[in-house]
């Protein structure tokens, strides 16, 4: 079976994409794209929000990642929240899905505002990435960020494992909300 050369990692905002990411590249032996650095690197983005967050054209984001990764050689995990949005040629796409008390305990620690927290895990409960990747993706697996994370995450590489069925977060949003109304919509 033909193995990957490129891995799309995606998640919401405090799922631990970037961790384990960069576990996976350095297990397998890939290179390591993060897509934040991309577009600061390649100037892409049109405006930058107070707190920080690049804004990006999606279309102009994907030719250009498309068009880089057409230029690499060997294996290449590339990460990112946006990745489930873009279509990556020739990629296989691995969504890392987090419990919404760690998300929110991860947020904090970050500095994000209520209303930015609120968004995330209203994203991650709905499985937003999840959903997005599948449509863009003819290979996706949703993966729990676990111990059994990085191996599951190999197989699935080396297509010896075929996808899963999505996994539900949304009975958490409830819980979550009702430890803090601030979160509520």
């Amino acid at each position: 079976m033909k193995q990957e050369r490129i891995i799309a990692v995606t998640g919401t905002p405090g799922s631990g994409k970037s961790t384990v990411a960069r576990m996976l590249a350095e297990k397998i032996g890939a290179e390591l794209v993060g897509v934040n650095e991309f577009i600061r690197e390649r100037k892409l983005a049109t405006r930058y929000e107070k707190d920080g967050t690049a804004i990006v054209g999606i279309n102009l984001l994907e030719r250009e990642i498309n068009k880089e990764l057409l230029k690499r050689k060997g294996r290449v995990v590339i990460e990112g929240h946006l990745l489930c949005e873009l279509k990556i040629r020739n990629s296989c796409i691995i969504i890392v899905r987090e419990h919404l008390p760690t998300i929110i305990s991860r947020l904090k620690k970050r500095g994000y505002s209520i209303s930015k927290i609120r968004d995330n895990i209203v994203s991650e409960a709905t499985d937003y990435c999840g959903i997005n990747a599948s449509l863009n993706y003819e290979r996706s697996i949703e993966l729990m960020n676990d111990e059994r994370f990085l191996g599951t995450a190999i197989r699935f590489t080396q297509n010896k494992l075929k996808p899963r069925n999505r996994i539900d977060l949304l009975i958490e949003l409830e819980k979550v909300i009702s430890k803090d109304p601030r979160l509520a919509l």
